[in-house]
């Protein structure tokens, strides 16, 4: 819920011409700048996202997290358990984003991969369902080469 066109094509750029470059969902999250940064103040310890990455995938992280804040009932319920927890809101939203990045790392990796011929380099298709949280639901498909720049 959340993923609509505009943020499955955001996400599916950022995750380049070559997804066997990140290493796993961690490093998906840095390269978006939704992955926890210790932050100390005194006695109090907490994270922060990190300030880096790519800026248009965190925009679009943090459209899927306001989404399903305001239309999901499993994020408005855990919305609820992590306030009464303590938790601020921008520590849920942080949160959150992090667990849509964990998601979209899982369901954009390459189904398949083509032989290289004449040259082109490697072809990786992904797919990532979407809905704008409106009942439009879909695919979206995305196609990654590792062709070299002319």
């Amino acid at each position: 819920m959340g993923i609509g066109p505009d943020t499955s094509v955001t996400l599916l750029i950022t995750m380049g011409d070559t997804p066997e470059r990140l290493g796993g969902e961690a490093s998906f999250a840095a390269l978006c700048g939704v992955s926890p940064v210790e932050r100390s103040s005194g006695t109090r310890q907490y994270r922060r996202l990190n300030r880096g990455g790519d800026r248009q995938a965190n925009a679009a992280l943090h459209r899927i997290a306001h989404t399903r804040l305001r239309f999901d009932p499993r994020t408005q319920d855990y919305n609820e358990r992590r306030t009464k927890e303590g938790k601020t809101r921008r520590e849920i939203v942080r949160c959150l984003k992090r667990y849509a990045a964990r998601e979209v790392f899982h369901l954009v990796s390459p189904t398949q991969s083509c032989p290289r011929h004449r040259g082109s380099g490697d072809v990786a298709v992904g797919e990532v369902e979407m809905d704008d949280g409106l009942g439009h639901r879909g695919k979206v498909t995305g196609i990654a080469t590792n062709r070299p720049q002319r």
